[in-house]
C-alpha cells in the first residue's frame, strides 16, 4: 500500500497495458528466481544504464573505487543514439523502468534528452545521484520530469543539496539512500531528521560492501538488535515515510541460502551495449553486446551464474556482498 501511495505521486501514465505488462514482468521475474531458473524466457522490466565512469566524488567505499574518472572517460560516456539503439534491441525491456546510473549521471551532457526519449516510450525514470549537481539542473529535472530521484546522503554535501532540493519542489519523489557501516550507523538519526525536515517520500538504509581501500565494515544481524532499531525509526518516521531496509546478514554459514535477486531481475548496460550481471560488478566486466544478439538475458555468463545460485554456489566475485543471504526490500 505505501509503495502504491507513492507511485500515484508520480507522473506516470495511466494506460492499464502498460501497467499490466509490468506486472507480469515483476511477477515472472519473481517466479523465475524462486524457482532458480537458469534460463530466462523475457527479459526483466528494470533496465539499469551506465551513463558515465565520470563522478564528482571519490567515496573510498564506492564499489566502483579506483575505476571512476579514468582518463579515457569520453569511450565510457552514452550519447542519445547509443541510448536509442539499446532501447531497439530485441532483448532490451520495452516496460517498465529506467533507472539512469553512474558514476554521477548528471555529469552526462545527454541526460535529459535521453530522459526525454524515455517518457516518449512510456518508461518510468529513476535516477540514482549524490545531488551535488541539483541545484544546477533543476529546471531540467522539472521538465523532464523525472518519476523517481534516489537521493545519496553525504554530511559533508548537505549544505549544498538543501539548496537544490526545494527547488525542485513536488516534480520529483525522493527516496534518500543511506549506506550503513559499523561507524555510520551512528548517523540515522540525522538521515531521518533531514528526511522529515524535506519530507522526503523514501529512505533506503543498505549495508556497505567492503573493500579494500576503505576502513567502513559491514554491519551483521549480530552486531545490532535489528528488530528494536527498525521498530524505532518505523514508530517514528513511518507514517510520513516508506522505510525500506536492505536486510543485514547473518555471518556467513555454509549451510545459508543464497538470496540474491539481480541476475534475474535486472538488465544493466553500458554505452556500447555491454552488459553485466550486477551492478556492484567491476566496471571491466561489461562483456557482449545487447544491440547484435537477444542472448544477453541467458549469455553463457549469466545462465553459468544462476545455476551456481541455485545449487548455492558463491560467485567468486559476489563474495562479500550484503545481497547474498539478504533479501531485496521490494521482495521483503
Amino acid at each position: 500500500m505505501a509503495y502504491f501511495k507513492i507511485f500515484r505521486r508520480m507522473d506516470y501514465p495511466l494506460n492499464p497495458v502498460i501497467y499490466l505488462k509490468i506486472i507480469f514482468g515483476l511477477l515472472y521475474v519473481r517466479w523465475s528466481h524462486i524457482r532458480r531458473s537458469s534460463r530466462l524466457r523475457f527479459s526483466p522490466p528494470n533496465l539499469v544504464l551506465l551513463l558515465t565512469s565520470r563522478c564528482n566524488k571519490d567515496c573510498a567505499f564506492c564499489h566502483y573505487e579506483g575505476e571512476l574518472n579514468p582518463d579515457q572517460w569520453q569511450k565510457d560516456e552514452m550519447n542519445l543514439s547509443q541510448f536509442t539503439q539499446i532501447l531497439e534491441a530485441s532483448s532490451a525491456p520495452k516496460v517498465g523502468r529506467i533507472c539512469f546510473y553512474g558514476g554521477e549521471p548528471l555529469m552526462n551532457r545527454d541526460l535529459f534528452l535521453m530522459l526525454a526519449e524515455a517518457k516518449k516510450r512510456k518508461f518510468f525514470t529513476s535516477i540514482i545521484t549524490n545531488g551535488l549537481m541539483i541545484e544546477k539542473y533543476y529546471r531540467e529535472l522539472q521538465q523532464a520530469p523525472l518519476d523517481l530521484m534516489t537521493l545519496s546522503y553525504y554530511p559533508e554535501d548537505l549544505e549544498k543539496i538543501e539548496r537544490g532540493l526545494p527547488l525542485l519542489g513536488n516534480s520529483t519523489v525522493i527516496n534518500l539512500s543511506f549506506i550503513v557501516s559499523q561507524n555510520r550507523i551512528k548517523q540515522l538519526d540525522e538521515v531521518f531528521a533531514f528526511a522529515e525536515k524535506h519530507s522526503i517520500a523514501m529512505v533506503t538504509i543498505e549495508n556497505i560492501r567492503e573493500n579494500q581501500a576503505s576502513n567502513e565494515k559491514t554491519l551483521y544481524r549480530e552486531d545490532l538488535n535489528l528488530k528494536e532499531l527498525k521498530d524505532k525509526y518505523q514508530s517514528r518516521y513511518g507514517k510520513n515515510i516508506l522505510i525500506r531496509w536492505s536486510d543485514f546478514n547473518s555471518k556467513p554459514k555454509s549451510a545459508a541460502k543464497i538470496q540474491c535477486p539481480d541476475f534475474w531481475d535486472t538488465v544493466l548496460v553500458n554505452n556500447k551495449g555491454q552488459t553485466s550481471p550486477c551492478c556492484q560488478y567491476p566496471l571491466g566486466d561489461y562483456s557482449g553486446d545487447l544491440t547484435q544478439t537477444n542472448l544477453s538475458i541467458n549469455s553463457s555468463e549469466l545462465v553459468e551464474l544462476r545455476e551456481n545460485m541455485r545449487q548455492n554456489i558463491i560467485p567468486p566475485k559476489c563474495q562479500g556482498c550484503h545481497y547474498l543471504y539478504a533479501k531485496d526490500p521490494l521482495y521483503s
